[in-house]
């Protein structure tokens, strides 16, 4: 399976392990930290590059302090693409229940013709 990592800055140790874990089991992994200062990278470059990994990957799986906001437009982007999205680590600060009820939705099932019905934690 193709795998995109994301994560926020200071999981950079962390998501190094994670990434290991998950190749050594078979995968394919790329990784992409959110929200890290380049200057050689403009902001709509940036966009255009995780839509590209997105789009690539066959889940995504996130590492989030739920302060990046870049995190969002990530959870966004899978969304809008229908791509399973997989919590490997959340700091349950802000909005944990969405984050929570998709992934749990996807592990139920991919998606269900007659909508989607999410369960509060």
């Amino acid at each position: 399976m193709k795998i995109l990592l994301t994560y926020s800055p200071q999981y950079t140790i962390k998501s190094a392990y994670m990434a290991k874990g998950l190749t050594r089991a078979g995968h394919t992994v790329e990784t992409l930290i959110v929200n890290k200062d380049d200057a050689n990278v403009s902001e709509i470059r940036w966009m255009y590059d995780t839509l590209d990994l997105i789009k690539w990957a066959d889940e995504i799986d996130i590492i989030w302090d739920t302060m990046e906001t870049g995190t969002v437009m990530i959870f966004a982007m899978a969304f809008a693409l229908n791509k399973p999205v997989v919590l490997k680590s959340i700091d349950p600060k802000r909005m944990v229940n969405l984050f929570y009820q998709y992934s749990d939705e996807w592990k139920e099932k991919n998606a269900k013709e007659d909508g989607i019905s999410f369960k509060r934690r």
